[in-house]
């Protein structure tokens, strides 16, 4: 088996160059990276990379995802995240403190109340990724019928700073969005598709929307902090001696049941179980 890094254009560029040699891997177009024997680390879905993580999905191949991190993202002085199996964490792993003390971010009180409800889409890449085209509008229908509060819909690239959105939030409702995430640090319940990040902190029943789950938030940040890696740390390789390397993947990781339940069906249903 051999270990490759999709090279995809743009600024992230440097990160993929980053984490090739901190893994010691080769850097490879995606559509080179189809056949069974390789294992890929795979930058954000476009450009055939959505196409080569639901190959690998459906061939119950493993993959990793790269993409900007859950707290303090950006290039390139902040985080990126790397993810076994799946586009983020929808699951809990038991770990230490100390990464996510080192950010410095306080969480906030659960707020309870609020007037509105923020509904946060994925993008047209993203939901065409998951089979989600028809999330928005099932959601907003849903909504419809399970709460009378002002419905307010915040799309990626909104120029209005997330915090002000989220200033009168009784909830906030997302599918992949990492507002989710950043809601539940200033203190709003959440409410995600069950590929979310924020899904072990949050309810995946949107019939639910007037009650709200305020869990304890520590050990998901923790969990999560050690998901996430600077530019250096993924040159120097860091992020192997906490992650499993491929070899060390079990046949079924944390999130490969979610993801390729999702992949395969092709569907985004709002209807969970929790």
């Amino acid at each position: 088996m051999e270990l490759a890094v999709t090279l995809d254009p743009g600024p992230g560029i440097p990160v993929q160059r980053a984490v090739a040699v901190g893994a010691s891997a080769r850097l490879l177009h995606a559509s080179e990276l189809f056949e069974d024997h390789y294992y890929p680390i795979v930058w954000g879905i476009l450009r055939g990379c959505g196409d080569l993580m639901r190959h690998k999905a459906k061939r119950r191949k493993h993959f990793y995802h790269l993409d900007h991190g859950y707290f303090r993202p950006g290039h390139y002085d902040g985080f990126y995240r790397l993810t076994p199996d799946a586009l983020a964490q929808p699951w809990i792993d038991e770990r230490w403190p100390d990464r996510w003390s080192s950010l410095g971010i306080e969480i906030e009180p659960w707020r309870i109340g609020g007037r509105k409800v923020v509904v946060c889409p994925p993008t047209d890449a993203m939901a065409a990724f998951y089979g989600a085209e028809s999330w928005l509008n099932d959601t907003l229908a849903v909504l419809a019928r399970s709460t009378d509060r002002e419905i307010v819909v915040r799309r990626k690239g909104d120029p209005t700073p997330l915090s002000d959105v989220l200033a009168d939030a009784h909830a906030v409702v997302a599918f992949n969005s990492n507002a989710a995430v950043e809601a539940v640090i200033a203190g709003v319940p959440v409410f995600v598709a069950p590929i979310n990040a924020a899904a072990p902190v949050g309810r995946t029943d949107f019939a639910r929307i007037e009650t709200p789950i305020y869990p304890d938030r520590e050990p998901w940040c923790w969990s999560l902090a050690y998901g996430q890696w600077t530019l250096d740390e993924l040159k120097d390789g860091v992020p192997w001696k906490h992650l499993p390397r491929f070899e060390s993947l079990s046949a079924s990781t944390p999130a490969r049941s979610t993801l390729t339940r999702w992949l395969n069906t092709r569907s985004a249903s709002t209807r969970a179980s929790r």
